[in-house]
């Protein structure tokens, strides 16, 4: 499509307003948002077969490339550069969200590499990249040294964008830069949303780098309608996503107030369920207090019965030791006992054996002649007393 804006000139842009980027302020920044509408109509006239971006964070205008890529059907691979390191230190909650973005929606020819500028360079050939963007560090010396380092990677005809060109606060200094190159390329330089300078390798005449060469060589009062042109177009998407956006905004913030009542409501019920609990407990603690006082009355009782017992047990222990007293001594007396009881039986069986041998020594006399003649003599004692 093409827009006339002078008797003498036709400039190649496309219908910008139709563009509806699905990336929009990531990380609610809008540095890059103003020139989302140009580099979707950059894409397309240009083209690419390699597109290659120096610095992409969030990745509103590396993604708002391949949804570029992606709507005009082209056969094209897509490169972010970056080590995604916040100052010192890695960040890797948004290389994470980015890395997980571009898996869901460009994985099949987007590739992110989380490295630095100059190492990533060797990935890729002299003369090969047809788009380049960089938006890496801005001091002039970084800046410079990104430049000359890649531009030997930038096709003839092919585009390089410099972001940043109308910051001038701090070290940002690629203003000098561009001033620089701007004396040597085709350029155009939009002035809003901080500044975008686009300028043209020389060579590669004619093909898909002959409309962007005729928009980057055009006449000043040309390049200024393309200016007027496509600052108004980041107005009309500013306010078209802005409502958009304020309209979610809005339906956020009513969903938001209707979670914290829902919040308010269960906290409400958790905070009667706890008082309910915490009563439950007050009633328990008053049983187990009771019950802690009938267990010490319990134990004052038992505690006596022990003490009683103990003292049964101490009269019963001497009755014991007193019984097993008398127990030796009586065992003492029966063994005493027992030895005069054989004494005896000794004794008895002794006189016995001696009565025997007296009993038949008398015999004996009995028999014997002289116990016959004397006989009539033993009578006449008897007589006479």
């Amino acid at each position: 499509m093409t827009t006339p804006t002078s008797d003498h000139a036709q400039l190649p842009l496309l219908a910008a307003r139709t563009f509806n980027p699905r990336r929009y302020r990531p990380g609610n920044l809008d540095d890059w948002t103003g020139h989302l509408p140009f580099v979707n109509d950059l894409i397309a006239s240009l083209r690419p077969s390699l597109v290659v971006e120096l610095g992409t964070r969030y990745g509103e205008s590396y993604f708002a490339m391949c949804q570029a890529v992606e709507e005009n059907g082209l056969s094209c691979k897509c490169y972010a550069v970056d080590s995604w390191r916040d100052d010192l230190h890695a960040d890797d909650a948004v290389f994470t969200e980015v890395d997980a973005y571009n898996q869901r929606h460009y994985r099949s020819f987007s590739t992110l590499l989380r490295t630095t500028f100059d190492e990533a360079k060797e990935n890729f050939g002299d003369g090969t990249v047809d788009l380049l963007h960089i938006d890496g560090p801005h001091t002039y010396d970084a800046v410079r040294h990104d430049f000359e380092n890649w531009f030997p990677k930038v096709r003839p005809g092919g585009v390089v964008l410099l972001h940043d060109t109308a910051a001038r606060h701090a070290d940002f200094q690629v203003w000098r830069l561009w001033e620089e190159l701007a004396l040597e390329y085709p350029h155009l330089e939009f002035h809003h949303s901080r500044g975008l300078g686009v300028l043209q390798k020389p060579g590669g005449a004619g093909g898909s780098g002959r409309s962007v060469h005729a928009v980057l060589s055009a006449s000043p009062s040309d390049q200024d309608f393309v200016r007027h042109y496509y600052a108004m177009q980041a107005h009309l998407l500013e306010r078209r996503l802005g409502e958009s956006l304020a309209g979610s905004e809005r339906d956020a913030a009513v969903a938001e107030r209707d979670r914290a009542l829902a919040e308010r409501d269960a906290a409400l019920i958790r905070q009667e369920r706890l008082s309910a609990e915490v009563r439950n407990l007050q009633a328990e603690r008053v049983a187990v207090v009771a019950d802690s006082r009938r267990t010490h009355g319990t134990h004052d009782s038992l505690a006596n019965e022990i003490a009683s017992l103990k003292t049964n047990l101490a009269t019963s222990q001497t009755r014991v030791e007193r019984l097993e007293a008398e127990t030796a001594a009586l065992l003492e007396q029966r063994l005493d006992l027992e030895d005069e009881l054989k004494r005896r039986a000794d004794e008895e069986q002794r006189l016995a054996q001696e009565n025997i041998r007296l009993a038949n020594d008398l015999n004996v006399v009995y028999q014997s002649r002289s116990w016959w003649l004397t006989a009539p003599l033993r009578r006449l004692f008897r007589t006479i007393r």
